[in-house]
């Protein structure tokens, strides 16, 4: 399927008879390429039926999510955020699509893009601060600098990830899994529908570790953990188990799932924040403990060193505290605390695929 998609980027320059340059924004169209198969050929394998804003009840007005699978790749229908509301569903048209680029407040705006300065803000803040110009009107501008090569690069990317069935576009996507919060006292544990594109960075606070996320065909496991064992339920009728889970996802095709989590990068990343947080008072420890803590320390700032040896390393470190301070009734010394969880997490996880054998023991 061509698409005409009007666009909208920032350019500098001046006309011949000019000595200074001036801002534009200048208006222009492109034509993009988007998949457009039958339904039949992106069947539907999953749905995410959602649950309220807060995420603790079913939402019978949310409308449901549909997986499809195309060519090796799952594509969800798209969900369009509107600030301090629910997300909602937008039913798009071909020509919808020929919406301002810059008016990302547009809701037939399928292409969000745009980049840089008009990406980052609104497209009613940009049109006050400057007038958008036709293209045929600065033909002869001598142009200093432009945005026009990073606005259609975003916009050609965003066309090669979406998928039209009809008139409903839909957007490449990773595949869902439900996400437990964490564990609070007694109190049952709230679940998320996220999907894995959505993880974001080791760095971010709310990316899951591998105890956290389940498969969503694992359905009994998710509700046993979420429930606490309490209540009675039926995995085959969501009436039952929706106040325990208010979002879930309907697998139609198990054989599209197969994510397994890699727990190595944020295991890395949170071992250098440990290790950075000890920085200050190392002087002070014993020299064996320093001696491990500068290995852990060399293991985790070594990108291409092994995971398994940056576990070794944490585990002499947890062995070097424990025999300088032997622990009276607690897990943990508190100088061990935080790299001891970080591998419990890591042995946790299953092993995304084959590497060198550590010297520890392996999760399966």
């Amino acid at each position: 399927m061509l698409l005409t998609v009007s666009y909208a980027f920032p350019m500098r320059g001046r006309l011949p008879r000019q000595r200074n340059d001036r801002s534009y924004y200048v208006a222009d169209q492109v034509m993009v390429r988007c998949a457009a198969p039958d339904e039949r050929e992106a069947p539907v394998v999953l749905r995410w039926h959602q649950a309220g804003m807060l995420g603790t009840r079913p939402d019978p007005e949310a409308p449901v999510v549909e997986f499809r699978l195309y060519e090796g790749q799952l594509y969800r229908t798209m969900i369009r955020k509107e600030q301090w509301s629910e997300n909602d569903r937008k039913v798009l048209t071909p020509h919808g699509a020929v919406a301002l680029a810059a008016d990302r407040e547009h809701p037939h705006n399928v292409f969000l893009g745009g980049a840089g300065e008009f990406g980052e803000f609104g497209g009613k803040r940009n049109r006050d601060a400057a007038d958008v110009t036709p293209a045929e009107e600065v033909e002869d501008v001598i142009v200093s600098s432009s945005g026009r090569d990073e606005v259609l690069a975003a916009i050609h990317a965003f066309a090669e990830r979406t998928l039209w069935i009809g008139n409903e576009v839909m957007v490449r996507s990773g595949e869902p899994v439900y996400v437990l919060e964490e564990a609070w006292g007694e109190r049952p544990r709230r679940v998320k529908v996220r999907t894995t594109d959505d993880f974001g960075s080791p760095g971010d606070p709310d990316y899951p570790c591998a105890e956290q996320i389940v498969r969503v065909d694992a359905l009994h496991d998710i509700l046993s953990a979420a429930s606490r064992g309490e209540g009675e339920y039926d995995p085959d009728d969501p009436d039952t188990f929706r106040h325990i889970l208010p979002g879930y996802v309907e697998v139609l095709d198990p054989g599209v799932l197969s994510y397994v989590h890699d727990q190595a990068p944020v295991f890395r990343y949170r071992l250098r924040q440990a290790v950075d947080a000890m920085c200050e008072r190392i002087h002070r420890e014993p020299v064996a403990v320093i001696t491990a803590w500068a290995v852990l320390r060399d293991e985790a700032m070594d990108e291409s060193a092994g995971v398994g040896a940056l576990a070794d390393a944490a585990r002499g470190y947890i062995e070097a505290v424990q025999g300088a301070y032997p622990s009276k009734g607690r897990r943990s010394n508190w100088r061990a605390e935080n790299v001891a969880r970080e591998l419990e997490h890591w042995e946790y996880a299953p092993v995304p695929e084959p590497e060198p054998a550590s010297s520890g023991p392996r999760p399966f």
